[in-house]
């Protein structure tokens, strides 16, 4: 399995501006840093809860077709396409009459519909390739738990630069964890 990031996500779920408001900082001379800061934050909450924030496009590549997929990424918006190599060699798009979408769980999950099989494939290496959009939207949608969060590792990145200072390690705080692990999303 692999999966390839096709369209990244256009803002981000916490503005420059936002955080600098949580930190306190009046002057723009960092405002390129502290965006950088953000964007780490938020791969961070992302890589933590399994889920992504903002909407963003992934391709997920599989050898074959499973019995069900397990969208790896939550929330789930929808499936762009499925595409497959057909035992000729040929790429084929699968009619979306095939497959059924269940975006309410967490993963989200393509199942075949009903009286629907899954066409073979030619055994090749990524065979099979899901193009799904996932995420919250638009910063407002996702959890302010999650953007609080954001918010304290991106400060907390701000306020320690290095890994250590005078000889203390410095761990992101377990505050912003005790914030996310409700939204952990299970695989």
């Amino acid at each position: 399995m692999s999966l390839t990031l096709v369209t990244a996500p256009t803002y981000e779920p916490v503005s420059v501006d936002e955080l600098k408001t949580h930190l306190r900082i009046s002057h723009v001379d960092e405002d390129p840093y502290l965006y950088l800061l953000v964007r780490v934050a938020r791969e961070e909450v992302e890589k933590f809860t399994r889920r992504k924030l903002i909407s963003q496009t992934w391709d997920w590549r599989m050898d074959a077709f499973p019995c069900e997929f397990r969208v790896p990424y939550a929330p789930l918006q929808s499936v762009t396409s499925i595409t497959y190599t057909a035992t000729d060699g040929t790429a084929t798009v699968l009619s979306s009459s095939v497959y059924d979408v269940d975006a309410y769980t967490s993963p989200g999950r393509i199942v075949e519909a009903y009286g629907q099989a899954w066409p073979s494939t030619r055994d090749v290496i990524n065979a099979v390739t899901v193009r799904f959009v996932c995420g919250y939207g638009n910063p407002l949608a996702v959890p302010k738990s999650l953007r609080q969060a954001v918010r304290m590792i991106a400060g907390h990145f701000y306020e320690n630069r290095e890994d250590t200072a005078d000889g203390v390690v410095h761990v992101v705080p377990k505050a912003s964890e005790h914030l996310m692990w409700n939204y952990r999303a299970g695989m």
